[in-house]
């Protein structure tokens, strides 16, 4: 749901499994329902997580439930993120 200041766009940050320091994955904000995060290792367990930010600043991150594990790209990935 967006609220009253509207959205600016998201961060998408990343961190290997068992890490605590996330990095974002984007150095600007994200408008799109959609990213490609390119460059992570081969053969990783990745998590996920995307934030919000408006005027009011940055919402709570959105993590995904379990880490995604990189492959060789057969097929371009993509993260869907809500409107």
């Amino acid at each position: 749901k967006i609220g009253a200041g509207g959205l600016d766009g998201y961060i998408i940050e990343y961190c290997k499994e068992g890490d605590t320091e996330w990095v974002a994955a984007n150095k600007d904000l994200c408008e799109k329902q959609g990213f490609v995060v390119r460059g992570l290792p081969v053969g990783e367990k990745i998590n996920f997580r995307v934030v919000a930010v408006n005027i009011a600043g940055r919402s709570l991150p959105a993590i995904l439930s379990q880490p995604v594990t990189i492959r060789e790209i057969v097929e371009h990935p993509k993260i869907r993120l809500p409107r």
